[in-house]
């Protein structure tokens, strides 16, 4: 029966005492296709289970394949007279209070881009969201800035507030903590202060290291971290060192925080940069070739903020001069971004080597053979290879060709130069362009 599966998934969403009191004593007055009629007890209790389920309830029905299907609910028993004394259900109310700063929309589990530089860090997020211990009951993430530790970090804070099982977040930066108590120590109210990180099923705390120095602020934290561990509580801090490494710090506090699993996230690789590319721009309606998403994945290393403003610029760009990307515009933006940082690709010289012969970047990864197009494409294969670290195969990918193509080019221009004077003239001008960072 539908109203059987809807009730069986809403009794694995809904916390037990919840569902007891709400949705266990509806009573099925018609299940057919395209219409479900529920009783209840009163009208109160009827618009009460409407107002706080109903769009639950539709969102299970579509999962069902039922998205058309009409849902009522009625009372069918007379209320009681108001005069009698007695007390109507109450909602079901937490007993403890989140205290959550502002949660990004889109720093989720979902929207979190998994490799090998932060896989270890994903899963154990993971599990303190489902309230698995296995690893333990702290988790200390340690990564530079951009990376994904505020990411991960407000992950969990969404899927446990999505989860719906009346658990009590307390999620604060260092900063915010040590406001948060100097207000409580003003107002002469340490006590509410206290049982608000003490008595919290999960502590998430941000920047560890700007607690350095903070007394007062690390003795407090102490407190909260042995009330909450030897209630088999879960903590989650993040910084940008390890706790060994933070100066400033007392020792109690360091070792409670060195005894915390510790993640690493690090630098994401080229492959995972580029899923990241393509993930954000498709959460902005940006169409990207798979050429420019290379291109970005390859130059913008290390903060991930760095291609969130890349991609951000392309978008603003392209919808003012109401056109499509193309390598050009997005080659100028990363030199306004990257600066003379940017890191030197085959794809990068690649560009610049078609840009000194005035032909496009699409002719030198063509098949063609003309020698207008075969020198200038040996010249960038010979350029890169002598400016780069990238392997022959990545240098080849970078004009269509093959890991022999690229020794047949840098072997041929290496003669070429040898014989023809203005020909190494003109490499060797491009090759101190190059070095010059003029490209």
């Amino acid at each position: 029966m539908a109203w059987e599966n809807l009730k069986n998934n809403l009794q694995r969403q809904l916390p037990e005492n919840e569902f007891d009191l709400w949705i266990k004593p509806l009573v099925c007055l018609e299940n057919r296709p395209g219409k479900i009629t529920l009783a209840a007890e009163t009208n109160f209790f009827a618009q009460w289970v409407t107002d706080r389920y109903l769009d639950q309830i539709k969102v299970i029905l579509k999962e069902m394949g039922r998205p058309e299907t009409r849902f009522e609910i009625m009372a069918v028993v007379e209320e009681k007279n108001p005069s009698v004394p007695g007390q109507l259900p109450l909602p079901a109310i937490a007993a403890k209070e989140s205290v959550v700063r502002t949660l990004h929309p889109r720093f989720t589990f979902d929207e979190f881009m998994i490799g090998e530089s932060n896989a270890m860090a994903r899963t154990a997020c993971g599990a303190m969201a489902a309230g698995d211990t296995a690893m333990g009951q702290s988790l200390y993430l340690k990564s530079g800035h951009g990376l994904g530790k505020s990411h991960l970090t407000q992950a969990v804070a969404h899927q446990i507030l999505k989860n719906g099982k009346g658990e009590a977040i307390v999620y604060r930066t260092a900063h915010q903590f040590t406001a948060d108590m100097v207000r409580s120590i003003r107002a002469g109210d340490m006590d509410s202060f206290n049982r608000t990180y003490q008595d919290c099923d999960l502590l998430l705390l941000e920047n560890i290291p700007a607690l350095s120095g903070r007394k007062k602020s690390q003795e407090v934290i102490i407190q909260a971290i042995d009330s909450l561990s030897g209630r088999g509580k879960r903590i989650i801090y993040t910084g940008n060192v390890a706790p060994v490494e933070i100066i400033g710090l007392d020792p109690e506090l360091k070792s409670r925080l060195s005894s915390a699993l510790l993640a690493t996230i690090n630098p994401p690789d080229c492959r995972t940069r580029n899923h990241i590319v393509r993930r954000k721009a498709n959460n902005c309606g940006l169409d990207l070739s798979d050429e420019i998403i290379s291109l970005l994945a390859r130059d913008l290393t290390g903060d991930i903020r760095r291609i969130e403003s890349a991609i951000a610029t392309i978008k603003a760009r392209t919808t003012l001069e109401k056109k499509k990307p193309d390598l050009t515009v997005v080659e100028a933006i990363l030199r306004d971004i990257l600066g003379s940082q940017r890191r030197l690709s085959a794809v990068v010289i690649r560009d610049f080597v078609a840009r000194q012969f005035m032909i496009s970047p699409e002719r030198l990864r063509s098949r063609s053979r003309k020698k207008e197009v075969t020198l200038p494409r040996q010249i960038g294969m010979y350029l890169a290879r002598k400016n780069t670290n990238e392997g022959l195969a990545g240098i080849g990918r970078a004009f269509n060709r093959d890991h022999s193509t690229v020794v047949h080019a840098v072997r041929a221009v290496s003669d070429h130069m040898n014989r023809n004077t203005s020909l190494r003239r003109q490499v060797e001008l491009m090759d101190r362009k190059i070095a010059k960072g003029n490209f």
